[in-house]
């Protein structure tokens, strides 16, 4: 019954569970294997749930974050999903093509350092924000959307959403559809899409 946590050393009692492979959360496309060989040699996820959503606008020092379907520690209701349940993504998708990347299906959760840390939105969470903008960074204009390119390493971006299919990524939404969205899709439809009750009005996808 040991917590977990993600910056383990050692034999930590739980290695050889976080270690299983777990079919319904590996994507077919994916070119990883069962394990991430990114990250700790644990059972691979390409599904993460998703996090707050936050919108900071190019060039500003401020934003907004909305609640998304699974906050940290957060139990949320149908009734809690003011916006929706068929308004709201659920679970996206992240790939192992990048310097790291993908995720784990155990996830993290130590919070005394970065590793663990969900505010610092770690790339081996069995979580994703989405996100749009920097207050310091340009180009995390792009980078936080959908198959963002890191600028620095040429790769996928290993904090956001991802997938190998060309395009963009399947998402699971609140009344159980998968739907593709197209990594074009406008910054702020994907940042609302994934609030349950921010009562804004979606664009296209």
């Amino acid at each position: 019954n040991a917590p977990w946590r993600a910056n383990y050393t050692g034999n930590p009692p739980q290695l050889a569970l976080v270690k299983t492979i777990l079919p319904a959360f590996i994507c077919p496309s994916d070119p990883m294997e069962g394990i991430n060989t990114n990250i700790g040699s644990f059972g691979k996820s390409n599904y993460p749930a998703i996090y707050s959503p936050c919108n900071v606008k190019p060039g500003a020092t401020t934003g907004t974050c909305y609640t998304g379907p699974f906050n940290n520690n957060s139990v949320n209701r149908i009734r809690d999903f003011t916006d929706g349940v068929s308004n709201v993504i659920m679970v996206g998708e992240r790939t192992t093509e990048g310097i790291p990347a993908g995720g784990v299906w155990i996830g993290a959760s130590n919070t005394t350092g970065t590793s663990g840390n969900i505010a610092n939105w770690p790339y081996h969470s069995a979580i994703v924000r989405t996100y749009q903008g920097s207050a310091t960074a340009p180009d995390f204009s792009t980078i936080y959307l959908i198959n963002g390119i890191n600028n620095t390493t040429g790769t996928k971006y290993e904090w956001t959403l991802s997938s190998s299919h060309t395009g963009g990524c399947h998402f699971l939404f609140g009344d159980g559809r998968i739907q593709f969205i197209s990594e074009n899709v406008n910054g702020d439809t994907l940042v609302y899409l994934a609030g349950i009750n921010d009562k804004n009005v979606l664009g296209e996808y």
